[in-house]
């Protein structure tokens, strides 16, 4: 889960506490921020992805998702979950299992980082001494890894544990000299635990004043508790835990959020647990601190805004009329919830039926986006599909977009676990028009451009399926010869500048021109009843009688059975869309 704000005061509390130069500690996120999300192609980049899960995870064995969180660390983006592979662009599959490295400007994969991890991770995070910290289910429940090599750092042991299997650690986040733990598990180091710790960011070591009490709940007929997201607040001195329980320290007003002491773990402040539309929250995903604001979200379909005072509701809720918002992310100027919602985001002020979607409704693939001044939603629609959809979301610092958890296509090709969107390339290098013809053997395509980019991507569908590429024409050119198919076609142009980063698709006009008509009609059996006529073409075609289409057909044959005894007809045949007719037949049926 995403701390924007939380990482950079972890970075700077180290920097005082530490006496580290600024050189030790990683770039803040954002350093080139989105600040016009419109801006961005709502096609992903063509960059590597991850995926075949393991089968190991134990306690999200029922869940879909490939990747759980992404961790940005001076230009490499660290992406953890459960995968075994990582997946080239041309699809080519290499071994690599749980914790993965990507070039933050080209996406490719950097092999030489080579994890150990034998488990799935939920969660990652960065130190202030520039270690990177894991959370999921594996031996030990929470390690530190050396960014460059993937090595486990060694001398720190957290040691967590649960009753069966190994812990479950769903969320780490780093504040100072320590780590925050939360998930699934009941001890560690001798001590008993109730699903989280505080552990020493050097050793792991759990600090044995901090040991919160969480109880169950009753959810789906089970009494369960688990944590699923901490947030610290250094400058107010509170840690915020969201997930699924009754309650903590024994209070009944803690439900599903918590506000706890950093020294001690006890209870701050009394249910800040904000219902809306009348209903209480039973679990929550994700929790963002900024400027003064709480923002959370969850099962319930619904994010929420309060102020971090008294927890009074500031705005609008934020619905989807399907799906859980399974993560949310402070942007620059975008807050980004990502979910496993496919039909529609709106906001208004409860009480409101959340399957009702209002007037300002947008449509939503996995994740949308709310501007954080005015409130209102941005109208961007993904290309994504999938089934769990989003569950991490990381604006990097050259503005771009990444959007991981599990997803089946986009783009019009397979993509399976990651997806990062580019700022586009710009009106310089934007495909202006776009048009084909079709000649009989080849489909050409030919366009018009304001300048000249790196490079024009070419992608067609045919009778309305699925989009596929077709094709890479150089940036000084403006026409592609694709092969022709008897088939509705639709094509597609867009500018390439750089590797990755793709302007606006523009859909391609087809202009119908004239072909030569059908040839060698004939009536191959004629009785009182019927008219047998076959011609030469391998395409759709429309038959005339006397002057009234009477029918169409594709395979050269086509029967009359609506004729009478005796009767002269004419007939004559022509390609569907054409002006063109054949040479007319003259038949008399007996």
């Amino acid at each position: 889960m995403k701390r924007v704000r939380t990482k950079c005061l972890s970075s700077l509390i180290g920097l005082l506490l530490f006496g580290l130069s600024a050189a030790t500690v990683p770039s803040p996120a954002n350093a080139a921020p989105i600040q016009d999300p419109s801006r961005l192609s709502t096609i992903p980049d063509r960059i590597w992805d991850v995926d075949v899960r393991s089968g190991l995870a134990r306690h999200t064995g029922t869940y879909l998702t490939l990747v759980w969180d992404l961790q940005e660390i001076n230009g490499v983006m660290y992406v953890g979950g459960d995968f075994t592979k990582v997946v080239a662009p041309d699809g080519t599959q290499h071994d690599r299992s749980f914790l993965a490295a990507f070039d933050l400007e080209t996406g490719e994969w950097i092999p030489s980082f080579a994890s150990t991890i034998s488990g799935p991770i939920y969660s990652l995070d960065v130190t202030s001494q520039g270690n990177l910290v894991v959370g999921g289910e594996f031996a030990g429940g929470v390690a530190l890894i050396n960014p460059t090599s993937g090595a486990r750092v060694a001398g720190f042991d957290a040691g967590l544990d649960h009753s069966w299997g190994h812990a479950a650690v769903f969320t780490v986040t780093a504040s100072g000299g320590d780590i925050y733990a939360g998930g699934r598990f009941v001890r560690g180091q001798g001590l008993a635990l109730d699903n989280l710790a505080k552990l020493d960011a050097s050793t792991g070591q759990i600090d044995p004043a901090w040991l919160p009490t969480v109880e169950p709940v009753l959810y789906q007929g089970v009494m369960q508790e688990r944590i699923r997201d901490i947030e610290v607040d250094s400058i107010n001195g509170r840690v915020y835990v969201g997930g699924l329980f009754g309650s903590m320290n024994g209070d009944p007003d803690t439900d599903s959020l918590a506000v706890l002491s950093p020294v001690d773990g006890s209870t701050l402040m009394a249910h800040p647990n904000v219902a809306y539309d009348d209903r209480p929250i039973v679990f929550l995903y994700d929790i963002t601190l900024s400027n003064g604001l709480v923002r959370y979200g969850g099962k319930e379909n619904f994010t929420i805004t309060v102020d971090d005072n008294g927890f009074a509701r500031q705005g609008d809720v934020i619905y989807t009329n399907n799906g859980d918002h399974q993560v949310i992310h402070e942007g620059s100027t975008t807050l980004w919830i990502g979910c496993h919602c496919w039909k529609q985001a709106f906001t208004t002020t409860p009480p409101h039926n959340p399957f009702e979607p209002t007037a300002n409704a947008i449509d939503v693939n996995a994740v949308f986006g709310l501007d954080k001044v005015t409130g209102e939603l941005i109208p961007l629609t993904f290309d994504l599909r999938g089934a769990a959809g989003a569950w991490a979301i990381e604006e990097d610092q050259n503005g771009r977009l990444w959007i991981a958890g599990q997803f089946t296509q986009g783009g019009g090709r397979k993509l399976t676990g990651i997806a990062r969107f580019s700022q586009t390339a710009g009106p310089d290098a934007e495909v202006t028009a776009c048009t084909v013809t079709r000649n009989g053997v080849d489909a050409v395509v030919d366009w018009t451009n304001l300048a000249a980019p790196d490079a024009f991507v070419i992608r067609r569908a045919v009778d309305g399926g699925t989009t596929y590429w077709r094709g890479r024409a150089d940036g000084n050119t403006s026409t592609f010869a694709d092969s022709d198919r008897q088939a509705s076609l639709v094509y597609t142009v867009e500018s390439r500048v750089g590797p990755n980063r793709l302007g606006e698709a523009v859909v391609c006009t087809e202009v119908v021109g004239e072909v030569d008509p059908p040839t060698g009609l004939r009536a191959t059996r004629v009785t009182r009843e019927r008219v047998v006529l076959n011609w030469t073409g391998n395409a759709e075609i429309e038959i005339e009688r006397d002057g009234v289409i009477i029918g169409t057909d594709g395979d050269r044959w086509y029967t009359d059975r609506t004729v009478g005894s005796a009767t002269t007809y004419v007939y004559r045949v022509r390609y569907v869309g054409q002006q063109t007719w054949s040479d007319p037949i003259s038949v008399t049926t007996l």
